[in-house]
């Protein structure tokens, strides 16, 4: 999916690229809470891991075209030490409900990962584009 980054990001544009990146993982951990059968499972683990494999380096592209090579550094470890706090945090919540229901843990992905997809947004000019996602 990688060697696709590129044509994809032409094609759909980056701020929809990265939306997507979102909202299909969180309608995907939503599906698994919802349906069990392994069908449906693998292929949708493999999908969610391959677009936070895509979402990384777009990420990190985006950063380094918008944040001044003096700051650069600073912001991409500031980035990396708040998701290794929301890993450290969200994990045994997770680890948790998943003890408890693991159809009910999935829908809870879900539902955080496509509110934190509509509450995102990508602001208008340096891209060119207009903003997508966000109310």
């Amino acid at each position: 999916m990688l060697w696709y980054a590129a044509r994809l990001e032409a094609t759909l544009g980056l701020p929809r690229l990265l939306l997507a990146t979102a909202v299909v993982p969180g309608l995907l951990y939503l599906g698994l809470g919802a349906v069990r059968a392994p069908a449906f499972a693998l292929p949708a683990a493999f999908v969610i891991v391959g677009l936070k494999l895509l979402r990384a380096p777009l990420l990190s592209d985006l950063i380094n075209r918008l944040v001044a090579s003096d700051n650069r550094a600073t912001i991409l470890s500031g980035v990396s030490m708040l998701e290794r706090l929301v890993v450290f945090l969200l994990y045994p919540m997770v680890g948790w409900a998943a003890d408890r229901s693991l159809s009910l843990a999935f829908a809870g992905l879900g539902a955080v990962t496509l509110l934190f997809a509509a509450l995102s947004r990508l602001p208008r000019g340096p891209l060119g584009e207009p903003p997508v996602g966000g109310l």
